[in-house]
């Protein structure tokens, strides 16, 4: 097919076709004619790939280059290419030693220790958490946490399935596959599904003056 048939099949725009390729996301299509290349099925799955990582799943031009050449290096396996697709974001949290950060590292550890999960100082899912955790603290909703447990229990769930789904892909191209989409898209669908949940409790809780927003309670503050 030609690079409009492409486009058609994708949904992608052709200019966009043209900007993954010159970034080096999509192979080339092969070019038997002058100025004439053409496309086959691995090119509409690949930009679909792509477009789950780029546009679905916000990352980064250059993460995503990373993503795919490890995607497609013989001996790439889960564990690899979740580190990349996790570990940039280390990056937006500094290490500090404030109170705040003190508190949040030994509210954080109470939790791992209780489930016996293994996080270092460097892990950087770790970093993420605990500068959320002193941010929280420092704006005085220290309280907030008093539910962190409640989260690894959501989160050792969510982890589990995440697995289970994985584990019955047929080849270890699928596995990669299933491995890369359903931690980066799976993080996209369950803050939505917690968003509508957050609607949902939120009704039920003014509906039966359950809920510490209502104007009752603002009038009787």
């Amino acid at each position: 097919m030609r690079i409009s048939d492409l486009s058609e099949r994708t949904g992608i725009p052709v200019s966009r076709i043209k900007y993954y390729i010159r970034e080096e996301l999509l192979p080339r299509g092969s070019s038997e004619q002058v100025k004439r290349a053409e496309y086959g099925e691995s090119h509409v799955r690949r930009l679909r790939l792509i477009r789950a990582l780029v546009t679905v799943g916000g990352m980064p031009i250059a993460q995503a280059r990373q993503v795919l050449e490890e995607f497609d290096a013989a001996s790439s396996e889960p564990l690899g290419l979740l580190s990349l697709i996790f570990g940039s974001l280390g990056d937006q949290a500094g290490v500090r030693e404030d109170s705040a950060w003190q508190e949040a590292n030994r509210r954080l550890d109470q939790v791992l220790n209780q489930r016996q999960w293994q996080s270092g100082e460097s892990d950087h899912a770790r970093r993420l958490i605990v500068e959320a955790m002193a941010t929280m603290i420092e704006l005085g909703h220290g309280s907030m946490l008093d539910h962190l447990d409640v989260y690894a229990a959501a989160a050792d769930q969510v982890a589990r399935a995440d697995l289970a789904s994985i584990g019955d892909a047929e080849d270890l191209s699928a596995i990669l596959e299933r491995s890369v989409i359903g931690s980066l898209l799976g993080e996209v669908f369950f803050s939505g599904l917690r968003r509508i949940a957050h609607g949902h409790v939120a009704r039920e809780m003014t509906d039966t003056g359950s809920a510490p927003f209502t104007q009752d309670s603002d009038r009787s503050a």
